[in-house]
């Protein structure tokens, strides 16, 4: 797509059109500017007339370089086939079920089968049950958890030792944007753990977070 760049403030999707809302020209897709207000972590500002469309970062008949989807996606596919260790897999945190959603249809396309742990405590832990046993054959397991909910703050998931974060967290019922980033990242780096922990954070050149640093 045109826009396979542009990557939402809010969701970090970047897989459909997006727009700058007016007047705090934040980078929005469909489904984050259907407020009355900004949806961006400590903005609020009213919508005042139409959203703007970003320029194109590529002609549409050039080939997209993320493969159809948008950079941060393309970079997610790339960790997961070179930047990961044989054998080893991974916690992917992002927020919002429409995110998780993507995420998954997407992953399973590309032939990752990423799991989800969700259901009744008891559906819980057979599935993590499910999800050890895999890795103790040598598996690769992808595992999406939501930040904010009961999925990123669940028991310890010490035989993962790389986490994933699609986009900066933002504030929520689940706590602070620094609270929720610190409960994620504790899910494998705490007591029980052998290996070096290690947490990526994939960032977009629209993000707020990078344009403010």
């Amino acid at each position: 797509r045109e826009n396979s760049e542009c990557c939402c403030d809010v969701c970090g999707i970047g897989d459909g059109p997006t727009a700058f809302a007016v007047p705090c020209l934040h980078l929005l897709c469909t489904h984050c500017h259907r407020a009355n207000a900004c949806p961006v972590p400590n903005c609020g500002a009213a919508f005042a007339g139409a959203h703007l469309p970003p320029p194109p970062f590529c002609a549409s008949t050039a080939p997209n370089p993320h493969g159809g989807n948008g950079a941060k996606i393309g970079a997610l596919f790339d960790f997961l086939e070179d930047g990961l260790p044989p054998k080893e897999g991974c916690l992917v945190f992002f927020q919002g079920a429409e995110a998780g959603a993507y995420l998954e249809r997407e992953l399973a396309d590309k032939g990752h089968s990423p799991w989800r742990i969700r259901g009744s405590p008891a559906r819980q832990f057979h599935t993590t049950t499910k999800l050890q046993d895999a890795q103790a054959k040598g598996e690769r397991v992808v595992l999406l958890l939501e930040m904010g909910t009961q999925e990123a703050a669940g028991s310890n998931l010490t035989t993962f030792s790389h986490s994933v974060f699609m986009h900066t967290p933002y504030d929520c019922q689940g706590g602070t944007a620094v609270d929720i980033e610190k409960q994620a990242i504790g899910r494998t780096a705490r007591f029980g753990q052998v290996a070096q922990a290690h947490a990526h954070r994939i960032t977009a050149r629209s993000e707020s977070p990078l344009r403010v640093s």
